[in-house]
């Protein structure tokens, strides 16, 4: 929906507009009166808020210097885990207390606050394209970090919790270590290849929640076969396949920026 879009809407424009109509459909899911209002309350929400990851990277790309588009682009990504998971425990927390409206709105007035920061502090684009940079480095981090998505699970199958936990999180330190790689890396090379940059991320995004969507829901079936181990497997299988494609990603030329 936003991949044809990006390229002509100013990025701050879409940001601020993807945040203020996100955190106003919140605050309406939190008074729905039935549960199919809901869904399709939340099915609203899933869509305007989809501006803010279609165009986010492509600002950053944008706007600062290329010896800082991994950095930047690996704290936003970082950013939006700890904010998904901060939501999570914040809506169990004030649902347990009170009511799952409660919880809703909680959520949703945080977004309101979110969507008056952003539009105070957030500078306006300048359409500053720096030189984009495709390093090796990232050819070697990506595969690294797939290897740690792949160990960590296994070492969850002894059953001790302090190791459970470690693995756990060397699971996911390596997983946004890929996915922030990954994330700065497509407008970047899309750019240096004369391609709209906020488009590639917009397709970037979108292939990445559907795959989550899709294998994830493998998780279930492997869990009614085989319990964890079988969840374990799966999680390493997919890893071990991302390993593969990451190396090949080794042999892929670098890009020199387009002219334009």
């Amino acid at each position: 929906m936003y991949a044809a879009g990006v390229a002509k809407v100013r990025r701050t424009r879409l940001i601020h507009l993807s945040l203020a109509l996100s955190a106003l459909v919140g605050l309406a899911c939190a008074v729905a009166p039935t549960w199919h209002v809901l869904l399709g309350l939340r099915l609203v929400q899933g869509i305007t808020l989809a501006g803010l990851p279609a165009v986010a990277t492509a600002y950053l790309r944008e706007e600062l210097h290329a010896d800082t588009h991994a950095r930047a682009a690996g704290l936003y990504i970082g950013g939006t885990a700890l904010g998904g998971m901060a939501g999570r425990l914040v809506t169990g927390w004030v649902a347990e207390a009170y009511t799952w409206r409660w919880a809703l709105a909680a959520v949703a007035l945080v977004g309101v606050a979110r969507a008056v920061v952003v539009a105070v502090l957030l500078p306006k684009s300048r359409h500053f394209v720096p030189r984009p940079a495709d390093r090796y480095g990232r050819r070697a981090v990506m595969p690294f970090g797939c290897v740690l998505t792949a160990v960590g699970p296994l070492l969850t199958l002894p059953g001790n919790l302090p190791v459970m936990v470690a693995g756990l999180a060397v699971m996911t330190a390596g997983f946004f270590c890929v996915h922030g790689v990954a994330g700065g890396w497509v407008p970047v090379r899309a750019h240096a290849g004369g391609v709209p940059a906020g488009q590639a991320a917009s397709l970037y995004l979108f292939a990445y929640y559907a795959g989550s969507s899709v294998f994830g829901s493998l998780a279930g079936t492997a869990w009614s076969l085989g319990g964890w181990p079988a969840v374990v497997a799966l999680a390493s299988v997919f890893a071990g396949i991302s390993g593969v494609l990451a190396m090949n990603l080794r042999r892929v030329p670098a890009l020199e920026p387009a002219v334009r």
